[in-house]
């Protein structure tokens, strides 16, 4: 059988072997089938070749969709813990005094295997002295604290830090850079944070100033739904908390 390709001006030439054995006059049931299944993928075949030759951006267009669809199916079913969270270097666990920052932080640090650090050892003298003494912080002492967590964050990929980031510019300034940040914003009822923070010896951070943080605190925007993770931590099952990050971050 012979195909013109008016497309390209080329002749091209194909065997059909069912027509060679029929004319040989070839008895053989198993060979018959192979004929008829050879057959059949050669003129599945010439479809594909004329379809390609005539059409091609139709080919490409509907080849590369079905190419998508199959890669996108196969990374829903490969081992997704390991293929998401690379994707993320920086996770930042979130909130007011006494929600547990640091312990979450670091139980999930070494959940992940990555570094943990405690933002409250980035203040400076000053900060700390205020917070010490129940004074409220002001953006003018946050700004630079925040810039500096973010300057150790851009050059140790692959780290938990605790940080209250209270207010959305904050978290803006947190995750400045080329890397992607995540947040975990540990939410739990005022009793709760009273008791705990009440009973937090040697910490400088004075229980007076939860309120105080309490109404700076800004739950995510429609911005930022997709960045923080918001988890009830009144229990505070630690375990628990660090199992729900990783299921959020890994699906």
């Amino acid at each position: 059988m012979t195909f013109n390709n008016r497309q390209n001006g080329r002749q091209i030439k194909f065997i059909c072997f069912s027509d060679r054995l029929a004319a040989t006059g070839t008895k053989n049931e198993e060979d018959c089938q192979s004929c008829r299944i050879i057959g059949t993928a050669s003129l599945f075949a010439i479809g594909c070749y004329i379809i390609y030759s005539t059409r091609p951006y139709r080919f490409s267009h509907y080849t590369h969709q079905s190419l998508d669809f199959l890669i996108f199916r196969r990374s829903q079913n490969s081992n997704q813990p390991q293929n998401k969270m690379s994707d993320i270097s920086i996770i930042i666990v979130m909130g007011v005094s006494g929600c547990g920052k640091s312990t979450v932080g670091q139980a999930l640090a070494d959940e992940l295997g990555w570094l943990f650090k405690d933002g409250d050892s980035f203040h400076p003298k000053e900060n700390i002295e205020k917070m010490t003494n129940g004074i409220p912080l002001t953006d003018v002492d946050r700004i630079p604290w925040l810039e500096t967590i973010n300057s150790f964050a851009q050059s140790n990929p692959k780290s938990v830090i605790a940080c209250s980031a209270l207010k959305s510019s904050y978290r803006k300034i947190l995750s400045k850079g080329n890397l992607l940040t995540k947040f975990v914003l540990l939410q739990l009822d005022r009793d709760v944070l009273i008791n705990r923070v009440s009973h937090r010896p040697g910490h400088f951070m004075s229980p007076k100033l939860l309120d105080s943080q309490l109404n700076t605190l800004e739950m995510p925007n429609d911005e930022e739904k997709n960045q923080i993770l918001v988890v009830n931590a009144n229990s505070f099952d630690v375990n628990h908390v660090v199992q729900q990050v990783r299921d959020a971050f890994c699906q």
